[in-house]
Formats: structure tokens, C-alpha cells, sequence
């Protein structure tokens, strides 16, 4: 395996499980404040995504909630590191990378509060805490792994005024 190819492998691994840890970290101890158990959220979750109704807090379903969601995190992980790669490497592409983390962010925002919603388990605003929080953290680590991403994006936005002082437009060749 080439060198950029593991860089970025495991780059996005490491996003992803940052980002996983955030979410995950947060709503326990969320949880833990309102006296319920720091599972609670993962259960009921696990609970909906199995079609069963129940509020109880068992290991199924807690394994297949944070399996699954692991899963998600580290795919955006992934995507987010190649991403990041790509615009090391052409930095004009800077936008496209923001476009498309906003429209996975905010889909996912969606399919996380059609699920939760119905349980009553956890509010949308928390959701959109706990997801700006991961995509933060992950941005910081990825921004770190990419150290020349920051220099070649600014580079792109570095240009000469097109109007010189005068106000006047320089003559066409």
C-alpha cells in the first residue's frame, strides 16, 4: 500500500473514532446528569433501530446501536481524511469539502432525529451539540494531520485586487 493511501486510512480512522468518542462521551454524561443510566440513550436507540419498543436497557441493543454508529463514524472519518487529501493536494476543491460535510451533517442530523424523536430520549438541540462537537473535533484532528491543508486553502483566497488604485480597469492584452 502506497504511503498517501495509509496516511490517509488511518487518518480517517482516527477522525472517526474522535468523532464516535465526542458523541458518544457526551450524551452518557448527559445522562448521568439527569440520573438515568449513561446507556440510556444507546438502548433506546438500539431499541428503534430493532423495531422493538421497549425502553429497557439490554446488551443487543446497545451493541448494535454503537456498532452501527461506529460504523457511520468511521465511514465519515474515511471520507472526511480523502477529502482532506484531495484538497491538500488541489485546494481549490476546499468549498466541495465544505459542501459535502454540510449535506452529510445535515442528513444525518435528520435520520438521527427521525429515530430519536419518537423515543423522547434526547432533543434535536442536543443532537446538533453533540454533532457541531464531533465534526469539530474531527476537523481539528484532521486539520493537524493535514498540516499543509490550512497554508494551500489560504493560498486559494491570496489574490491581487483586480481594480489598481486609480479605479480605472488595467487595459485588456
Amino acid at each position: 500500500m502506497n504511503p498517501g493511501r495509509q496516511r490517509f486510512l488511518v487518518n480517517g480512522l482516527v477522525a472517526g473514532a474522535i468523532g464516535y468518542a465526542v458523541v458518544v462521551l457526551l450524551f452518557a454524561a448527559v445522562n448521568v446528569v439527569q440520573g438515568r443510566s449513561p446507556l440510556l440513550t444507546a438502548a433506546v436507540l438500539g431499541n428503534a433501530l430493532l423495531g422493538q419498543p421497549s425502553s429497557s436497557i439490554a446488551p443487543g441493543p446497545v451493541a448494535v446501536y454503537n456498532g452501527l454508529h461506529l460504523l457511520v463514524f468511521l465511514a465519515l472519518g474515511e471520507s472526511a481524511a480523502w477529502l482532506a487529501s484531495v484538497v491538500e493536494r488541489r485546494p481549490q476543491l476546499w468549498y466541495l469539502l465544505l459542501l459535502l460535510a454540510m449535506f452529510v451533517f445535515f442528513h444525518l442530523f435528520g435520520a438521527v432525529a427521525a429515530l430519536a424523536a419518537p423515543e423522547g430520549v434526547t432533543s434535536l438541540p442536543l443532537v446538533l451539540v453533540a454533532g457541531l462537537l464531533a465534526a469539530a473535533a474531527m476537523g481539528a484532528w484532521l486539520w493537524r494531520a493535514y498540516p499543509g491543508l490550512g497554508e494551500r486553502v489560504r493560498a486559494v483566497g491570496d489574490f491581487e485586487d483586480p481594480l489598481p488604485e486609480s479605479g480605472r480597469r488595467p487595459p485588456l492584452a
